[in-house]
């Protein structure tokens, strides 16, 4: 019978090394390695708000997939003739040179040569002629300004706008859905706003495809707001409560929601005149009055430089010292 030699002490090591090797190794993974897709999916969501003078456009495209992206093709064509038109990188794009085309997105590959994905077309959305909104009005109310305006017969809803502080640009629409009704209350103002100006427009609009196409007419002529008409009106509810020679003065929150603060006055004695004495953002004020002495304080409302009318007064006296 033939015999094997037995291995030698060396040889032993050897193969016990490279067992142990292969133990270590086994189960590990390479590592990933991100392949990038050979074309990227075409934007989602296209939305156009056609207008006399501009054509103002969104989308939406995956999250996910922005490591990939290289920017946005715009094209714009008639009649399904398309040829490129603009290379953005946002998600939005504004054509001001409109001229009754269609629209279509594309998302470009950081890939050369990758196919190109587009999205389905928007076009101006076929419609009779829409007029400017008239007669547009306001009124303060608790609520806020409501605005209103004519309905007019063509109009399916109406987008309003506003325009605040110094610049040229417009805010809005203010209104998250079309107004299907010819008002609308604004409490989004604040005091940083110099005299709110306000344009409404009629529109119509037409969905297909996960697309929007809007038509908006052209502007109402604005509508400037005078701040005396949000004069605030005088504070309810002012009374005191007292300790000893400290008072605190505090009164209603008043409905109006613009209002940026309250203004307190004081009187000594009935003689005395009714001063202010100084301007808060809360509904209350507290301070240390004289022993024996008579105090009436009031109160009242104010927005910017408009103040409302002051509250009736209520009076206090302090206990006299022994």
């Amino acid at each position: 019978m033939r015999r094997f030699p037995f291995p030698d002490q060396r040889n032993l090591v050897l193969l016990a090394a490279f067992l142990l090797i292969l133990l270590a190794n086994c189960g590990r993974k390479a590592p990933p390695v991100w392949l990038e897709p050979e074309s990227l999916p075409p934007p989602h969501s296209l939305d156009a708000v056609f207008r006399e003078d501009e054509v103002k456009l969104k989308w939406q495209f995956p999250s996910e997939m922005m490591a990939y992206l290289n920017g946005f093709m715009v094209q714009r064509g008639r009649e399904g003739a398309f040829t490129d038109y603009a290379l953005v990188r946002e998600q939005s794009f504004t054509d001001r040179k409109p001229g009754g085309y269609s629209y279509r997105v594309a998302a470009i590959s950081s890939r050369k040569k990758a196919e190109l994905n587009y999205s389905g077309e928007v076009s101006s959305p076929h419609s009779s002629e829409l007029e400017p909104p008239k007669g547009l009005r306001a009124a303060a109310t608790a609520e806020g300004l409501r605005i209103e305006w004519d309905r007019g017969t063509v109009a399916r809803g109406f987008n309003v706008y506003r325009k605040s502080g110094a610049g040229d640009g417009l805010e809005g629409p203010l209104n998250i859905r079309p107004l299907e009704e010819p008002f609308y209350i604004d409490n989004g103002f604040t005091s940083a706003d110099k005299g709110p100006v306000y344009v409404v427009r009629a529109m119509r609009n037409s969905q297909g495809a996960g697309n929007m196409s809007t038509v908006e007419g052209p502007a109402s002529v604005p509508l400037e707001i005078d701040a005396a008409m949000l004069m605030p009106a005088a504070p309810t509810g002012v009374d005191i409560a007292q300790s000893g020679g400290k008072v605190l003065v505090y009164w209603d929150i008043s409905p109006e929601k613009w209002v940026d603060g309250y203004r307190v006055y004081r009187r000594e004695g009935e003689r005395g005149q009714l001063a202010p004495i100084t301007r808060t953002i809360t509904p209350a004020y507290s301070e240390i009055i004289p022993a024996g002495t008579a105090i009436g304080y009031a109160v009242s409302a104010f927005w910017k430089d408009v103040e409302g009318p002051v509250s009736p007064t209520v009076w206090v006296k302090s206990p006299s010292s022994k």
